[in-house]
């Protein structure tokens, strides 16, 4: 797993990802800023962040995510580290996974699942980590690196 990066992705973006060959995902990045301007990732690993909805399972194996965007269905939750005990509705997470199915409620696999409730600044600035990293990604945004 640690070979492929795992790219930050609104919910909704989910939806527009194509199938490349077993687990490795194809998206077309696009910002509303720079409308002539896009790029195409491939990845294994998406990292989503959102507000459990719903949990599903004697041992919450299923938690349903969602974000400003959309909905999302994440399954395998009780193997992930630290379990799913913590799982409850309301709980804000962030959620590291292979995408499984992308068309109508997309489902990701988990390979980890964190509470970061404890603060609201995670939930603030996820859609701005997004945005920058498609910045980034795109090559409109460079970072500024110290002499």
């Amino acid at each position: 797993m640690f070979d492929y990066p795992a790219y930050k992705l609104h919910i909704e973006e989910l939806n527009m990802c194509i199938r490349i060959v077993d687990q490795s995902w194809k998206l077309e990045l696009k910002l509303e800023k720079f409308p002539n301007i896009t790029k195409f990732i491939t990845f294994k690993y998406v990292w989503l962040q959102g507000f459990i909805e719903q949990t599903a399972g004697r041992e919450k194996e299923i938690i349903i995510v969602s974000d400003k965007t959309g909905r999302v269905k994440v399954t395998h939750c009780k193997t992930v580290p630290g379990g799913s005990s913590w799982m409850v509705k309301g709980k804000y997470c962030s959620v590291v996974g292979t995408l499984v199915k992308e068309s109508g409620l997309p489902e990701v696999s988990a390979v980890k699942v964190t509470d970061l409730s404890r603060s609201p600044v995670f939930a603030s600035m996820w859609h701005l980590e997004v945005e920058e990293l498609k910045l980034l990604l795109i090559e409109q945004a460079m970072p500024k690196l110290c002499d």
